[in-house]
């Protein structure tokens, strides 16, 4: 029999915005023992593709890891593989982005180890078949996706060791098909159970089969540093392949192109890995997804229904969570207001490596990685959106002090919603969801404050309860380990029923408790929180401002009364403090004897820091906190590390409930507890007879340290 051909390709990555520690470790305990058990093995081919972020950090930091690379590359042994710079999901972004990502990322191949790469790595195989012509235009010949991706496109599975044509637009591609069986097998499965399942295929005239997966998965992943090279896992698997050189040839995929012909051309629909397709599923979706591939588990039909049956779509991540949509919505207007800037060279390539910076894929969605729920790779991201948006502002209005407002659909909702900015903040106000303000953005800090998350029901937490708290011993796949981080997670499981922003209007029982706050079992009275505000803009020398009111109503135990709320939200042209001002009116012929409550949250990437506090009349406390204050007049929110400090001031002195948000929610490393804001509720005494009206002032001062 002929040999049956091995592509082993490796993808290595750390999204922007880690922490450096993270890469640190990673790099030590994975990236540098892999290469140098590469280098040992001269007559094994490797595919190799780091994302921008982590060749950024090793190179600023392991500058020694790059001269490794390049002996290696000498003496033939590493094909780089491309992608876009950044990592970004490449259908995600607009065509213009996706052909600078891809450049991107060759020219600095090219520049650092003498080769452009012929292929790309594609961002967590999500496919789609524009990408084709993107490819091309790329020059870049070959991707690689997985074998279901084939089968969804009606490949039989004796075809699938090949690799396969495809074409957009007239633009043709190479497209490989990495093994399921490999993936899963690699490094977890027992050396010569693999080595006798190439031998199999290698019996039935298979010809090539393609491994191209995580490069964490040799070092980072819970236990995998032990079992892969402290038990020498990857050199007795390097050994078994040598040892079976006559039967099982490796090589890379470009000599695959070069040596082998394309087994057809297919036109693969939109998918991702399997996975990923299920994790985007809604709950009651994923319910009946799963019942049904258990109801086969174990019969002769199972591998056909695993198959036959698909889940979701990866742009589905940006409905199913709006804080996804809120980043995208809002790094898609940085895109388009890009292009504007292209003839001012130098301001043009500072805003678009910061553009290209937040289109990093990891923080818009969320499986068995943290992903969207972890708070510093959103903040990175919004940093590098503010950041970029706020050089476009200031070539746009060519004044140091500048002020505006206007309307437009900026998250891609189907409703509008208000922009209002000076020099030094910018304001998303919602009125068709409770006239809230939904971002706020600290323009010279790129900090997005509201850059929160709603405590919302996830499918894996009906597992936290029962996961184990035991290390891992890397012989178990992430997609199989249920640990826990922490004990009684369980407990701490909350949802909320609105979104986790600010200027939300309350009318709480005059008996709520910090308590029923904390766990979201107050009973709202009044229609505010979620209902539809009307509108003006306004806009004037020296400040700007939005009105809005609804005529809502209170719920009783008997009837609906109606109640009457305007709020008028200003800021001025050359200060950093955003005014609010309340009407609230009873419309109706029985008395309002309640609380009025107006809730904030402060997202500020830790609870527990001694230099993130409250500071009132009665001293400081941590972010993470949970406490009641009596009336006072004002209250400020510190973040000494990222030097700011937001005053809440009241025209009338209000009470205080205040409290974290922290979501469970799961990483590859297990389920855990995250911060996500901190919660500042000042309430008001409201009684009002039939036909009275309330004022109430809020005053926020955003104060640079």
């Amino acid at each position: 029999m002929d040999k049956i051909k091995l592509v082993f390709g490796i993808h290595n990555h750390q999204p922007v915005g880690n922490f450096d520690y993270v890469f640190e470790w990673a790099y030590k305990d994975c990236y540098l023992p892999f290469i140098e058990v590469v280098e040992e093995y001269p007559e094994i081919p490797i595919g190799l593709h780091y994302s921008g972020p982590l060749f950024d950090w090793i190179e600023e930091n392991h500058p020694e890891y790059f001269e490794k690379l390049s002996r290696i590359i000498k003496a033939g042994k590493i094909e780089f593989i491309g992608s876009g710079y950044y990592e970004p999901i490449l259908p995600m972004i607009p065509e213009w982005d996706r052909l600078g990502q891809l450049n991107m990322m060759s020219e600095y191949i090219q520049e650092k180890f003498g080769s452009y790469p012929r292929g790309m790595w594609l961002t967590e195989r999500v496919w789609e078949q524009s990408l084709a012509s993107s490819m091309a235009k790329s020059g870049l010949e070959y991707t690689i996706v997985d074998d279901s991706h084939f089968k969804a496109a009606g490949i039989k599975d004796e075809d699938l060791y090949s690799y396969y044509l495809t074409e957009d637009q007239g633009c043709l591609a190479n497209v490989f098909c990495s093994s399921e069986y490999l993936r899963y097998s690699i490094p977890f499965a027992e050396v010569n159970t693999i080595i006798d399942k190439l031998l199999r295929l290698r019996d039935k005239g298979k010809e090539l089969i393609v491994y191209g997966d995580d490069g964490e998965k040799f070092g980072v992943w819970p236990g995998t540093n032990k079992h892969v090279y402290k038990d020498g896992w990857l050199k007795d698997f390097f050994d078994a392949l040598l040892k079976h050189k006559d039967d099982i040839e490796i090589i890379t995929f470009s000599e695959a192109i070069d040596t082998l012909k394309p087994k057809a051309k297919v036109y693969i629909p939109n998918a991702s890995y399997r996975e990923m397709m299920e994790w985007v599923l809604p709950i009651e979706e994923r319910e009946k997804y799963d019942k049904l591939v258990e109801h086969f588990k174990g019969t002769e039909d199972e591998e056909l229904i695993k198959h036959m049956i698909r889940g979701g779509f990866w742009r589905n991540f940006l409905s199913k969570y709006y804080e996804s949509s809120d980043m995208y919505s809002r790094m898609m207007q940085v895109s388009k207001r890009l292009r504007n800037l292209e003839k001012k060279k130098k301001l043009f390539q500072e805003a678009k490596k910061k553009l290209y910076m937040s289109q990093c894929n990891c923080p818009y969605w969320h499986g068995v990685f943290g992903g969207l729920y972890l708070n510093h790779l959103r903040y990175a991201t919004y940093k590098n959106i503010i950041e970029a948006d706020y050089i476009i502002e200031k070539e746009t209005h060519k004044a140091e002090n500048w002020l505006n407002i206007k309307s437009g659909d900026f998250n891609l909702d189907g409703y509008d919603e208000i922009s209002m900015s000076n020099e030094k903040v910018k304001l998303y106000v919602k009125p068709d969801e409770g006239g809230m303000v939904y971002e706020f953005d600290v323009l010279r800090k790129g900090l997005n404050v509201l850059d929160t998350m709603t405590r919302q029901k996830e499918y894996y937490h009906k597992e936290v309860a029962e996961a184990s708290y035991a290390e891992a011993d890397g012989e178990e796949s992430i997609h199989d380990l249920k640990i826990a981080k922490e004990k009684g997670l369980e407990k701490e499981i909350v949802y909320d029923w609105y979104k986790r922003k600010s200027f939300i209007d309350h009318l709480f029982l005059p008996d709520v408790t910090l308590e029923s706050l904390k766990k979201n079992t107050f009973w709202d009275k009044g229609n505010f929180v979620t209902g539809e505000y009307d509108f003006s803009i306004n806009k004037k020398r020296n400040n700007v401002s939005v009105d809005l009111e609804k005529k809502g109503i209170i719920y009783g135990d008997d009837r609906e009364r109606d109640f009457y709320l305007k709020k008028i939200f200003t800021i001025n042209k050359e200060s950093g403090t955003v005014a609010a001002d309340y009407l609230l009116r009873n419309d109706d012929d029985a008395p309002v004897n309640l609380l009025f409550g107006v809730e904030f949250n402060f997202a500020l990437l830790t609870g527990d820091a001694e230099d993130r506090f409250y500071e009132y009349a009665s001293g400081r406390r941590k972010l993470g906190d949970s406490f009641k204050t009596d009336e006072i007049q004002e209250i400020g929110i510190e973040d000494q590390w990222m030097g700011v400090r937001f005053d809440l001031k009241f025209g009338k002195p209000a009470s205080i409930f205040a409290f974290p948000i922290q979501t469970v929610s799961q990483s590859e490393s297990g389920f855990e507890k995250v911060y996500q804001s901190s919660v500042v509720i000042p309430v008001w005494r409201l009684d009002l007879k039939p036909g009275e009206s309330t004022e109430f002032q809020i005053y926020i001062d955003v104060i640079e340290k």
